[in-house]
């Protein structure tokens, strides 16, 4: 279980599972006609995350800009703001 509020402002802790295992739920999903999951679950951790429960490994996909939070960052660069004319 991990704590995405620092990134996402979700108070909603999120179960992450393995990548085989999400993939696995996504197929049984999908044979029943849409994807059926009681609780929120991912096989990605977002920067800034807390651990509340679990042990595990992971492998980074994205740094700097490239990763979620880089992105806000970029959308939200507004340059050099003059307060007055």
């Amino acid at each position: 279980m991990c704590d995405e509020s620092a990134a996402t402002g979700g108070s909603d802790a999120i179960k992450n599972v393995s990548y085989t295992h999400r993939l696995a739920l996504k197929q049984a999903g999908d044979a029943l006609g849409g994807e059926h999951v009681s609780t929120p679950m991912d096989c990605f951790v977002i920067s800034g995350s807390k651990v509340l429960e679990g042990i595990g490994s992971y492998v980074v996909v994205a740094v700097g800009t490239k990763s979620s939070n880089g992105r806000i960052m970029m959308a939200l660069d507004l340059g050099e703001i003059t307060l007055f004319p």
